[in-house]
């Protein structure tokens, strides 16, 4: 599958010569963008977060070999994950935003590789996963899967390689076969993290 395309996009969408890892690929505590949620009106926040996030379900999956490693000069403290492990596991937010592939290529890919737009440090999650696609001319975002070994599911429906989908408020992808996010627009993010019995609904599943 490594060689599939889906709208006329490489599945491996890789720069030419891969960066040094960035911080800003993984994904990030809730904490820091709960307190800004409160402080900020809603039209603040979504100027401030423009682009969709993926919240993940509370998990004992995540890598802490790769969240522990040192944080680069510069990057911020603010921007990295909180790495205590208790237990339940941990959540996170992820935003869906075009960081480091090629950007000729409209598609944030998420997966497990550090040269990933969305890094996720899971062993399930394969090298590149999944590819959102923003929306054009007032449409939705949609999600297509990029030949994963083990399958995206959104609201349980598994995704066909390479046939892009529409993603909606509320809407949960299921990577892996076992770890959890949920895709919220900033406004209706702004809204749960508001609302910490809210918020539970999807971080404790």
């Amino acid at each position: 599958m490594e060689n599939a395309a889906f709208c006329g996009i490489p599945a491996r969408v890789t720069p030419p010569n891969p960066p040094t890892f960035r911080r800003d690929v993984l994904p990030l505590h809730i904490e820091p963008i709960q307190r800004d949620a409160v402080a900020k009106a809603c039209a603040d926040f979504e100027r401030a977060y423009p682009t969709p996030f993926l919240l993940y379900t509370r998990s004992k999956l995540w890598d802490r070999s790769l969240l522990l490693l040192p944080v680069d000069a510069g990057m911020g403290a603010t921007q990295v994950v909180r790495y205590e492990m208790y237990e339940g596991g941990m959540s996170f937010l992820h935003p869906i935003k075009k960081i480091q592939t090629d950007p000729g290529h409209p598609g944030v890919v998420l997966g497990r590789a550090k040269n990933q737009d969305m890094v996720v440090p899971v062993p399930s999650i394969s090298s590149a996963h999944v590819a959102f696609i923003p929306p054009q001319a007032g449409g939705v975002w949609s999600v297509t899967d990029l030949g994963s070994k083990n399958g995206t599911w959104l609201n349980e429906r598994q995704l066909t390689v390479n046939e892009p989908q529409p993603i909606h408020d509320g809407q949960y992808l299921r990577l892996g076969g076992n770890l959890i996010g949920w895709y919220f627009g900033a406004a209706r993010l702004w809204e749960l993290l508001r609302n910490p019995a809210e918020l539970r609904k999807y971080t404790e599943v």
